[in-house]
């Protein structure tokens, strides 16, 4: 029990049967009473098992800091297993692969490549896309970038 007028810390517990309850996100809105009247509304957010999302939201490639390189940014809103970067052509033929990672965190990722795939193939000139696929947790997924980059 908080005083009126106090400043005070409260704990509140919520059981949840989650064989009872379907997986998703619950918007909901506690409300404290003091001697039966409503003194303070909370909103409040329940996520029930794991949320489904997609496993990666972004990727560009950009230049790199020397000539020839490149610098791909990708995000991971909750991180990754396995993450791997495929690179197509401007026909969005498959061209190779720049790059596989194990174990990535969560938020924005970059990474340097040399604009090689296949572990060391340089690619012709031209444009190009990078698509990010991403798995965690049994579930995958993927994004191309919005805009071909160009290799010189």
């Amino acid at each position: 029990m908080i005083p009126a007028h106090k400043i005070g810390k409260a704990t509140a517990t919520v059981k949840v049967n989650t064989k009872k309850t379907k997986a998703g996100t619950y918007e909901g809105t506690v409300i404290v009473r003091e001697g039966g009247k409503a003194v303070a509304k909370v909103p409040t957010l329940l996520i029930v098992k794991e949320p489904d999302y997609p496993r990666v939201t972004s990727v560009s490639v950009n230049e790199g800091s020397e000539q020839g390189t490149y610098e791909i940014e990708t995000y991971l809103p909750a991180g990754a297993e396995e993450l791997a970067f495929l690179v197509y052509d401007s026909n969005l033929d498959f061209a190779g692969q720049a790059g596989i990672y194990k174990h990535q965190d969560k938020g924005y990722q970059y990474f340097d490549w040399d604009g090689t795939i296949n572990g060391g193939t340089t690619l012709p000139a031209g444009e190009y896309y990078m698509l990010a696929y991403a798995a965690n947790k049994g579930k995958s997924s993927q994004v191309l970038t919005e805009e071909p980059f160009t290799v010189e």
